[in-house]
């Protein structure tokens, strides 16, 4: 008997998938039971009202004796229409058998008048253009057989597009799209990627329904709100990504799968310890070309570590497969880091690429090399940056303090032997001293605060020294100068330098608390 397998409830099945969307208690139609096992389930086990439609007279004789109903002929002749005609179904079954029909969207048309207003078909129908058969086809091959995808009573061929129009043209929706798999090797074909040439094995593989060996479909009558349509799989797709955590101690691993064709977990976010030196990302030891990147802080990393051979301007390495293609990332500590990755290519090496990968290998060492060195010296710059950014900071909180303390009223100031208030005229002239600002220069580009005056102790008739405390400025310069209009109007000795120039370098200009003093010790705090 003709198709006599056993039968398969499990969802990766045909039957199976078929069985698992009827209700219990539901009136169907199938067409072409073959041997009965699906047919004899949904009344069993379901309590269906099953009616059958079948060609074959042994299998029509067979399956008639627990069918609810039944009618021998060809399904193409439409004579069942006629013997079912007022009957409306919740299900009507086509297991694969629409591949048999010359025409099968007429069928479709035809069983759309059957189904009740909420009814479904319910379909399934082999993918020729599995990877197995396209592979013989490359090799001008076409091996028909007794069943499987090539099965010679096959009549009927479509691709995933050409489901969408014959379902348009018999006035049907898509409730369901789904798929079962098997990959090159587990079908009944012989066919395998080592047939296929080099330079092509990765696109055949990569090819989204590739490894579909049999469309699952639910259609219904009306437009539905929300189909439910699955994304084809593909083995190929499913890659492994070895995530190493290394601390000073010891090291965590965990291995993290990702598609390479939907993208799922090629985008990965990790929060790191302080603990943590470094974080290694190995792949799959084989020839390719990937895509990786990372963030750390929400900073793109430039100083991404690599055994690749090449590296593009585009974040992509080409890896020989010589060893585990490995990215390795430091100065992470405590920071959450986010990797993306995606493979461009995997897969074996033409001659024409491994002798390019021959040729460009030196130069690639020296240019790896080269950019060691460039990011030794990023890495340097950064941290000068990250510290000139400190201490501009420190200089700005500093410099507003004191701003904010000297335009306060209730400032005072001590001299070194008491207590007076703060000096601010352009010129002193008292018991203890004489000074005088003549000048004060801002440069804001150089952001440096030029004073220029003369200043001497009337104790002893010489030129006082300057000072400023560290707080105020990080860099204080005291020049002294001889002034001889000064020396003549104070009768100071020809050459003293009582005059001075006062360098301090501040965010703006402002005043500053400087310190006079005297050569016998004696000091005054000035505004200037």
């Amino acid at each position: 008997m003709k198709y006599d397998f056993e039968m398969d409830l499990d969802e990766q099945s045909s039957v199976g998938k078929i069985a698992a969307q009827i209700k219990p208690g539901s009136k169907v139609l199938e067409f072409g039971p073959g041997n009965g096992r699906l047919t004899k389930h949904l009344i069993g086990a379901k309590q269906c009202e099953v009616s059958i439609v079948e060609l074959d007279k042994e299998l029509f004789d067979f399956v008639s004796e627990f069918a609810q109903d039944g009618f021998y002929g060809d399904i193409e002749s439409f004579e069942w229409a006629n013997y079912y005609a007022g009957q409306t179904f919740d299900y009507v079954l086509f297991a694969d058998v629409l591949e048999h029909l010359v025409d099968p969207g007429k069928t479709l048309k035809k069983v759309r008048e059957f189904l009740n207003e909420e009814g479904e078909i319910l379909i399934t129908f082999p993918n020729l253009a599995h990877n197995s058969v396209m592979i013989d086809l490359f090799n001008n091959q076409l091996p028909w057989a007794s069943y499987g995808l090539l099965d010679e009573t096959h009549n009927s061929f479509y691709t995933h597009d050409g489901f969408q129009k014959v379902f348009e043209k018999a006035g049907l929706f898509i409730n369901i799209e789904d798929y079962l798999y098997l990959a090159v090797g587990d079908t009944e074909l012989k066919s395998t990627y080592e047939e296929l040439p080099e330079a092509v094995r990765y696109d055949f593989k990569m090819r989204p329904f590739g490894e579909v060996y049999q469309y699952f479909f639910s259609l219904m009558k009306h437009p539905v709100a929300q189909s439910s349509i699955a994304q084809p799989q593909n083995s190929n797709y499913v890659k492994v990504l070895e995530v190493t955590q290394q601390t000073k101690q010891d090291e965590t691993i965990q291995q993290i799968p990702f598609n390479n064709f939907t993208g799922e977990n090629e985008t990965l976010s990790f929060p790191i310890t302080e603990a943590t030196e470094r974080m290694v990302f190995r792949f799959a030891q084989q020839p390719s070309f990937i895509e990786f990147s990372a963030e750390a802080a929400g900073e793109k990393l430039t100083f991404i570590d690599s055994n690749a051979v090449v590296k593009t301007v585009n974040d992509c390495y080409l890896f020989d497969g010589k060893e585990l293609p490995e990215f390795v990332l430091t100065d992470i500590s405590g920071k959450e880091v986010t990797i993306h990755c995606h493979y461009r290519f995997i897969g074996e090496l033409t001659p024409t690429m491994k002798e390019l990968l021959e040729t460009i290998r030196p130069m690639a060492e020296v240019t790896k090399q080269l950019s060691e060195k460039n990011d030794e010296l990023e890495r340097e710059n950064h941290h000068l940056l990250e510290e000139n950014t400190r201490l501009n900071h420190t200089l700005k909180t500093t410099t507003n303090r004191y701003c904010t303390l000297l335009e306060s009223d209730e400032w005072t100031i001590k001299h070194r032997l008491g207590r007076r208030k703060k000096e601010t005229s352009k010129k002193i002239q008292e018991k203890e001293l004489s000074i005088c600002i003549d000048e004060k220069i801002w440069d804001a580009e150089t952001k440096i605060l030029k004073i220029i005056g003369w200043g001497i102790a009337n104790s002893d008739r010489q030129p006082l020294s300057y000072k400023l405390s560290a707080d105020q400025s990080p860099f204080f310069e005291a020049i002294p100068v001889s002034r001889e209009e000064v020396n003549q109007a104070e009768q100071l000795a020809k050459g003293t330098e009582a005059g001075f120039e006062l360098r301090i370098l501040c965010e703006q200009e402002r005043s500053f608390l400087v310190e006079a003093v005297a050569q016998n010790g004696q000091s005054w705090i000035i505004e200037m």
